[in-house]
């Protein structure tokens, strides 16, 4: 270590200075009131005596520090590898409480997205039947269309069975799933917002009032946080969370100096280490813009659910209109390979008359396959777009709205 300087000054204050950058190391708390008239350097310790009677002893207790910090670091490790066993558990309230302990912001926020994803994703598979087969319907109905009736029950009926099969399957592997987890010691279920809120304490309340803030700012956040602070204000009252630590020496004090006191205590209330008044205000503002951008995204969600049925009904009229013209199209594309097929003959049969028959030959049958693999290109194409055209089930509207309500005020 570098050599190093104490220096008193006149109003008692004491720093530490580094001998060959000048710089203040550290700012030794302020025991003395008055000017230091003596001092003594024992080792790593100092003596020092001043006019207002006092002597203080200091002690460098840096290798302490750093210790309690590695066993800080250490301690924190072994409660994020609990928090990991815990969520595994499926005990949430634990995992929230720690997380809000240690104050780690962003791992609280991961646990809520990946809660607010599986409920979701839960949500998804069980809510709409036709979730199972979205993406196939389209292609299969397209097929129906053009079909005779016959043609059409016997690929429902294939259509049917292939559900089913799915179904079975999915029901299989959830008994399976079912059953690995009922032999765990623990199983993990659903987590009960209302319960884990209920069970916090205050300062978590605090905590976590200060994260809904934070949150707030980030749009995959937003609806989460709003949801929580919801939950949270319906078990208990904001006046009551920001109240103030009671003080009993304020007791025997008059009006005047009540109200003073009250008033300074208010300003001194603290949302995990900032004022509470600006906590508040930045939720406020941020909260604004994202209601806002809520009432955007249901405007255009109803907006789908009202245009979607009206563009099914339009495209099963452009489709009555547009059949005559691709029969039209076959049938000119027949003609047109049966004239080819008449020419190529035509033109093998001259070329085996004359001299170097065999060459034309191999040239008449490159040139056939070419075209053969043209019009295998065609068809392909056209089966494309055939299946990009969604019919009237397949457009029907996938509860757009309702989902979209149930995403931003719904339970979490």
């Amino acid at each position: 270590m570098a050599a190093q300087i104490v220096a008193f000054a006149a109003d008692g204050s004491a720093q530490i200075f580094n001998c060959r950058t000048a710089q203040s190391a550290a700012i030794l708390p302020p025991l003395h009131t008055d000017k230091v008239w003596a001092s003594c350097v024992h080792g790593l310790a100092l003596a020092s005596a001043g006019a207002d009677g006092r002597l203080a002893v200091w002690r460098d207790l840096t290798a302490e520090t750093m210790a309690a910090k590695k066993l800080e670091a250490l301690e924190e490790q072994q409660q994020l590898a609990a928090v990991q066993r815990l969520e595994a558990a499926g005990c949430s309230s634990a995992v929230v409480g720690l997380l809000l302990q240690l104050q780690k912001k962003y791992s609280l926020s991961c646990f809520i997205q990946r809660k607010i994803k599986s409920s979701m994703a839960s949500c998804l598979d069980t809510a709409n039947a036709a979730a199972l087969i979205r993406s196939n319907d389209a292609a299969a109905v397209c097929k129906l269309l053009p079909l005779p009736q016959q043609q059409q029950q016997l690929l429902q009926q294939q259509i049917q069975q292939q559900i089913q099969a799915h179904m079975h399957q999915q029901q299989h592997q959830q008994h399976q799933q079912h059953q690995q987890q009922q032999q765990q010691q623990q199983q993990c279920k659903d987590t009960d917002w209302i319960e884990l809120i209920k069970q916090l304490k205050m300062d978590d309340i605090k905590t976590l009032i200060k994260f809904i803030a934070e949150w707030a700012q980030d749009p995959t956040m937003a609806a989460a946080a709003h949801k929580l602070l919801h939950l949270l204000l319906r078990q208990q009252r904001l006046d009551l969370l920001l109240q103030p630590p009671c003080n009993n020496s304020s007791s025997s004090s008059s009006s005047s100096s009540s109200s003073s006191s009250s008033s300074s205590s208010r300003r001194k209330v603290l949302i995990g280490g900032s004022p509470a008044a600006d906590v508040l205000k930045q939720l406020i503002l941020y909260s604004q813009r994202q209601e806002k951008r809520s009432q955007a995204l249901l405007q255009k969600t109803y907006l789908l659910d009202l245009l979607l049925p009206t563009a099914a009904a339009v495209q099963q009229e452009l489709h009555q209109l547009l059949l005559p013209l691709q029969q039209q199209e076959l049938q000119q594309q027949q003609q047109q390979q049966q004239q080819q097929q008449r020419s190529s003959t035509a033109d093998a049969k001259g070329a085996a008359a004359g001299e170097g028959g065999k060459k034309k030959k191999r040239k008449i049958q490159q040139q056939q396959q070419q075209q053969e693999n043209q019009q295998q290109q065609q068809q392909q194409q056209q089966q494309q777009q055939q299946q990009q055209l969604l019919s009237a089930e397949a457009l029907q509207p996938h509860f757009a709205a309702k989902f979209t309500e149930e995403c931003l005020y719904g339970d979490l």
